[in-house]
């Protein structure tokens, strides 16, 4: 019986920061949903066009294409479409 809440002080305090990050989440999911995109597409293209070593198999033209879409589709997403 150590181990229990009878206050319920620490659920109630768990649940209220869940909360209030989910709130944060929908508040900023542009800015999110943009790094997620920025980080996801050199990684992305390292898979399909690396040869099987990942972003290391990359050229030069196919590292800076793809830094180029990702920062454009991570633009586009955080400015709701407005250039």
């Amino acid at each position: 019986m150590s181990a229990t809440d009878p206050s319920g002080f620490f659920l109630s305090g768990l649940f209220d920061a869940i909360g209030d990050g989910l709130e944060w989440a929908k508040d900023n999911w542009r800015t999110l949903a943009a790094v997620a995109i920025a980080v996801a597409v050199p990684y992305a293209a390292g898979a399909i066009w690396g040869g099987g070593l990942g972003m290391a198999g990359l050229t030069a033209t196919q590292a800076v294409l793809a830094g180029a879409v990702g920062g454009f589709a991570a633009g586009m997403i955080s400015s709701g479409g407005d250039l």
